[in-house]
């Protein structure tokens, strides 16, 4: 096994990855573009796809686990497999969801992103991205779907919850301080995960409240007001990853709006991480959307528009990418820089030192702190709403002070 594990310090993760970038086969940096969806049993799996590794692992299944030590066996198994694969032992880098806390057991939970946003608490909210962030490292996951920044103005919508709320200057606050806290920016190495901004842009203004319907708002207040948390989050948080938004903006799918994800997020919002695609929204472009003819046009569409990870399972970025390549219809510089970004994510976030969990003793430790558990409940506490009063405000508290067991 070539294990590619140099600690050379004057090189930077860029550094890293353009040297291994240059030993790898065009089948080995397609194969960093794709997802393996333990969930999906009718899709490829470890035992007879990915021969030559993959990029990246959908582990919402933890969800389902018994146990964080369920989960970290499986995250231990799974990356040995993919590591295996790889000549130069390159480790997949496993996403989950992270909105109200690590979605596995025995993780620390959250209210939702709407009561969070009645709490008007950026501090408690970078306090609470601490929190998730160790308990996902502490089990070897380092790729959290998590903040939403979608700015929400229509009850409508089934998502709304996952929301800060129809405040662009609270769901920046709110937003740059969970990336902030998440990532463990500017810290020591305690910890190291990425963040993932979503929906980009305008997903909870689509027509009639209804999930990737069409958007169609101003250019002005789609930045202004839709594109504000992500530029915070972004400038003054170091965002290192997006997910798009399913519909369209403008009559543009964004999937393959080389405007929105290149001229918009990439050039004038200044982002320089990974761009990953909401599950199965590159297929969308031919199955539902009907913009491409199939999954050759909406790839090339796709690559072209900046999307690195195609998420949670292969479908454009399939094998049909070598094909792609050899005919001309898909640049190799395009590959290398889209493969670039993937692995320099992967070098900064460590993983090729520490690819996985941490042991049953620390993973005990991280999950089981008083700390996290008074942060949780003072969340709780602060995201209370009172809809209409009937006679309980003011309080009396020389009657009421002993009437109600906070903890």
């Amino acid at each position: 096994m070539n294990t590619f594990r140099y600690k050379d310090i004057t090189l930077s993760a860029e550094e890293r990855a353009k040297d291994l970038i240059h030993r790898m086969s065009i089948e080995e940096k397609v194969a960093q573009l794709q997802c393996y969806n333990p969930k999906d049993k009718n899709g490829p799996n470890l035992e007879n796809s990915f021969q030559d590794g993959v990029g990246a692992i959908a582990f919402l299944s933890a969800a389902w686990d018994d146990s964080k030590e369920m989960v970290a066996d499986k995250l231990r198994d799974y990356q040995k497999k993919v590591m295996e694969r790889s000549r130069f032992d390159i480790p997949a880098l496993f996403h989950i969801e992270g909105l109200t806390g690590v979605l596995m057991p025995e993780a620390t939970s959250f209210p939702t992103g709407i009561g969070r946003g009645s709490a008007w608490d950026p501090e408690l909210e970078y306090e609470a991205g601490k929190v998730i962030g160790k308990e996902m490292s502490a089990v070897g996951i380092k790729h959290a779907l998590a903040p939403v920044l979608d700015v929400t103005r229509d009850a409508r919508l089934g998502r709304q919850g996952e929301s800060y709320g129809e405040d662009p200057t609270l769901v920046s606050a709110l937003g740059t301080s969970y990336v902030v806290g998440i990532q463990n920016s500017g810290e020591n190495d305690e910890y190291n995960i990425m963040a993932t901004s979503k929906h980009f842009i305008g997903y909870h203004a689509g027509q009639g409240g209804i999930h990737a319907a069409a958007t169609n708002v101003p250019e002005r207040e789609l930045q202004e007001i839709f594109g504000k948390p992500f530029q915070s989050a972004i400038s003054k948080g170091n965002l290192r990853s997006v997910m798009n938004q399913y519909g369209s903006v403008n009559g543009e799918p964004v999937a393959a709006s080389k405007y929105l994800l290149q001229d918009l997020l990439r050039k004038e919002m200044g982002f320089n991480g990974l761009l990953v695609a909401d599950y199965a929204s590159i297929e969308e472009l031919f199955t539902r959307m009907k913009v491409c003819e199939g999954k050759n046009e909406a790839a090339v569409k796709a690559l072209n528009a900046g999307f690195d990870l195609e998420l949670p399972t292969p479908s454009a970025y399939g094998d049909n990418l070598i094909q792609l390549l050899e005919e001309g219809k898909i640049n190799i510089q395009l590959l290398d820089e889209t493969v670039l970004r993937v692995l320099t994510e992967k070098f900064r976030l460590g993983i090729f030192e520490n690819p996985f969990p941490s042991s049953y003793e620390k993973i005990e430790e991280v999950f089981n702190k008083e700390e996290s558990k008074k942060i949780s409940l003072k969340y709780a506490r602060e995201s209370l709403v009172l809809l209409k009063n009937n006679g309980i405000l003011p309080l009396d508290t020389a009657d009421k002070k002993n009437s109600y067991n906070w903890t």
